[in-house]
């Protein structure tokens, strides 16, 4: 598990959705598109059930998820979030 966590600790993802008028996105984004796009770019498969987001992804910006690995092992990752 440490070397899984070393392996996503301070990796990104970024994530191009479409914004409205006023600056919010069109839904909300799900742990299902974070983990599929970070499996695309870093080849590492996370389960989406063990990822918790900082807050709720819902505007342009960058934000933290965290990985619960094991019991006492978390890893970290940033999600980018920019307009499409």
């Amino acid at each position: 598990m440490k070397k899984l966590k070393s392996e996503i600790d301070g990796k990104k993802v970024t994530l191009g959705i479409q914004i409205g008028q006023d600056g919010k996105l069109f839904g909300a984004v799900t742990t299902k598109q974070i983990v599929e796009a970070f499996e695309q770019v870093h080849h590492i498969l996370i389960d989406k059930k063990k990822v918790e987001l900082s807050s709720d992804i819902n505007s342009v910006g960058i934000y933290t998820a965290t990985v619960q690995l094991h019991k006492d092992i978390k890893a970290q990752f940033e999600v980018h979030i920019i307009e499409k």
